[in-house]
C-alpha cells in the first residue's frame, strides 16, 4: 500500500513539473551592445531555447524590427544566437534599436516574453588624437590645436562645451575655430611635413582650435573635450575628455663657463657659452659677440655648421686672464616662435676671467734617466714658481 501511495505521488510530482515547464515563456538571455559603446562591429542576441533548426541553412527572416542608420547582414550563428554583422566598426553619433517582431516564436512554437527592445549608442563626438600630441610639455604660448574625431560634431556644441583649464587661471578659457583660409594654410603646411602619414586611411574629421587668451609660459594646460559636444546626428558625449599639455618656458639666455669653484671667475683657457631655452635661428645667434680688453672681438661658434636654428653658442678660449669681458646681442633677438628674450635686462652681459690655472707640464713622455749625468729634462711652470722658490 505504501509502495502504491509512493508511486503515485512521484507520477503527481512529474506531472506538475512538466505541467509547469510547458507554461514557461522563452526569453533573450542575452543582448550586445546595450547602452553607449564605441567601435561597435556586431549585435549579437542570445535565445534561452533553439529558435531555428539546427543546421538549417535555409533564410528564416529577422527575428527583429531594426532602426539603424547603418546597414548590416544578419544570420543565425546557430539555434541559440542570432548576429547582426555590420561592414565596420560604427563612427560616433550612431543610434540604434532592435525590437523583437510580435511573430516571433521558438522552434516548439512557444512565445518569447520578457524585454523585447534593445538600443545602443556609439556615443557624442571624441578625440582620437590630436597635433601636438596628448602629453606635449613644450607647446606654444598661442598653440593651435589639430583634433582629429570620431565623427563630424555640431560646431555649436564645439563652442558651448569645449574649454582650456589654464594652471594660475581661475576662469574656464574658452575657444575659437580656426576656419577658412588660416584653416586651409595651417593643414596644408603639415600636409607637406607629414606627406606619408596616414596614407590610404579614411580622413577622420578634423577641427582646429585656440584659445581665446595666450597662455603663461611654463604652465600646465588641459584642453577638456567637455560633455555635451553632440554629433550632427544629435547624439551627445556624456563624459569629459581631458587631454593634458604644458607650454614650454619663456625664451631666457643663460651663461655658462668652467671655474674652478662656483664663486670662481671663468678659468680663460675654456669655452664660454650661451644657451638658450627656445631655439634661435642663424641670423640672430651669428650676431652676439664678445668683447674683451683692448677692444678684442669673440664671434660665436656654432659646433654644427649645417643647422639652421640653435639653442646654444659658445665662444672659444683661450682668453686673456683677469680680464674683463661683455656679452652683447642683438637688441631684436627672438626665438623661433618670435618670442622677445624674458632676461634681455641682463645684457650686456659682464663676465670675468680668472689666472690660469697652476702648471706643471712636461714636454714629453719619458722613461728611465741616468744617475750621476746630469741629465736635463723640459719642464713647463705655471703659476707655481713662487713655491718652487
Amino acid at each position: 500500500m505504501k509502495k502504491a501511495s509512493l508511486g503515485c505521488c512521484l507520477l503527481l510530482l512529474f506531472l506538475a513539473a512538466k505541467d509547469l515547464h510547458s507554461q514557461e515563456t522563452a526569453r533573450i538571455e542575452n543582448f550586445t551592445p546595450q547602452g553607449t559603446v564605441k567601435q561597435i562591429r556586431q549585435v549579437r542576441a542570445q535565445f534561452s531555447e533553439p529558435m531555428v533548426p539546427f543546421g538549417d541553412p535555409r533564410d528564416l527572416g529577422e527575428p527583429f524590427e531594426i532602426s539603424c542608420p547603418e546597414k548590416g547582414v544578419a544570420r543565425w550563428a546557430d539555434t541559440l544566437n542570432w548576429v547582426y554583422d555590420f561592414e565596420g566598426d560604427l563612427p560616433a553619433g550612431i543610434r540604434c534599436g532592435f525590437t523583437l517582431k510580435q511573430a516571433v516564436k521558438t522552434l516548439s512554437g512557444r512565445e518569447v516574453a520578457g524585454p523585447n527592445t534593445f538600443a545602443f549608442s556609439t556615443g557624442g563626438p571624441a578625440v582620437k588624437r590630436s597635433v601636438p600630441a596628448e602629453g606635449e610639455e613644450r607647446i606654444d604660448e598661442e598653440q593651435v590645436f589639430i583634433l582629429y574625431l570620431d565623427a563630424e560634431p555640431d560646431l555649436h556644441s564645439v563652442l558651448q562645451n569645449v574649454f582650456f583649464s589654464v594652471e594660475g587661471v581661475r576662469e574656464k578659457v574658452g575657444i575659437r575655430l580656426i576656419e577658412g583660409k588660416e584653416r586651409q594654410k595651417i593643414l596644408e603646411t603639415r600636409s607637406a611635413r607629414h606627406s606619408s602619414v596616414g596614407a590610404g586611411l579614411k580622413p577622420a574629421p578634423t577641427l582646429l582650435i585656440q584659445a581665446r587668451q595666450r597662455f603663461p609660459a611654463g604652465a600646465t594646460v588641459s584642453l577638456i573635450w567637455g560633455e555635451g559636444v553632440t554629433s550632427r546626428t544629435g547624439v551627445a558625449s556624456e563624459r569629459d575628455q581631458v587631454l593634458p599639455f604644458k607650454t614650454r618656458e619663456a625664451f631666457s639666455a643663460a651663461f655658462r663657463c668652467e671655474r674652478e669653484n662656483p664663486r670662481a671667475a671663468c678659468i680663460p683657457l675654456a669655452a664660454m657659452r650661451l644657451d638658450f631655452s627656445a631655439p634661435v635661428a642663424r641670423e640672430w645667434a651669428g650676431q652676439i659677440v664678445l668683447k674683451g680688453p683692448e677692444g678684442r672681438v669673440w664671434k660665436p661658434q656654432f659646433g654644427n655648421e649645417e643647422k639652421q636654428f640653435f639653442t646654444e653658442i659658445f665662444f672659444q678660449g683661450p682668453f686673456p686672464e683677469s680680464g674683463q669681458f661683455r656679452i652683447e646681442l642683438p637688441s631684436a633677438l627672438k626665438d623661433d616662435a618670435g618670442r622677445p628674450l624674458v632676461n634681455a635686462d641682463q645684457f650686456p652681459l659682464a663676465v670675468r676671467t680668472d689666472r690660469y690655472p697652476p702648471l706643471a707640464k712636461f714636454s714629453s713622455r719619458f722613461g728611465i734617466l741616468e744617475w750621476k749625468a746630469d741629465p736635463v729634462l723640459p719642464v713647463t711652470l705655471r703659476n707655481v714658481e713662487p713655491a718652487l722658490q
